[in-house]
C-alpha cells in the first residue's frame, strides 16, 4: 500500500451515499472503484480526515513507478514504443 497526504483545502464533491462533501480526489477514486473495475486505476483502500489534511491509503501495484520519475531521465527523447505503452495505459484507464 501507499500513503498520500492531501490538503483538505482542495475542492470538495458530494456523491450519493455520503452525507458530507468529500475531497474531490477521494470522491473520484470511490466512483472509479465501482463496476466495471479498471486495472489501470489505483484502488482507494481507506482514508482518514485530519484537521489540515486527508490521508489516503492506496493500493500500490508491485511493478509501480511514478510516471514523472519514469519520464524524467528520458525527457529529451522518449522512445515511441515507450510512449505508446504509456498512452495505451492512459486510454484504457479513461
Amino acid at each position: 500500500m501507499a500513503l498520500k497526504f492531501v490538503s483538505n483545502r482542495n475542492k470538495k464533491f458530494l456523491i450519493d451515499g455520503y452525507s458530507k462533501p468529500l475531497l474531490l480526489e477521494v470522491a473520484l477514486l470511490i466512483l472509479a472503484s465501482q463496476d466495471p473495475l479498471v486495472s489501470e486505476i489505483v484502488k482507494l483502500l481507506d482514508w482518514d480526515v485530519e484537521p489540515d489534511h486527508y490521508v489516503l491509503v492506496l493500493e500500490r501495484p508491485m511493478s509501480f513507478v511514478q510516471l514523472n520519475w519514469f519520464i524524467l531521465p528520458q525527457i529529451m527523447s522518449l522512445e515511441e514504443d515507450v510512449a505508446r505503452v504509456i498512452m495505451r495505459q492512459a486510454v484504457c484507464a479513461a
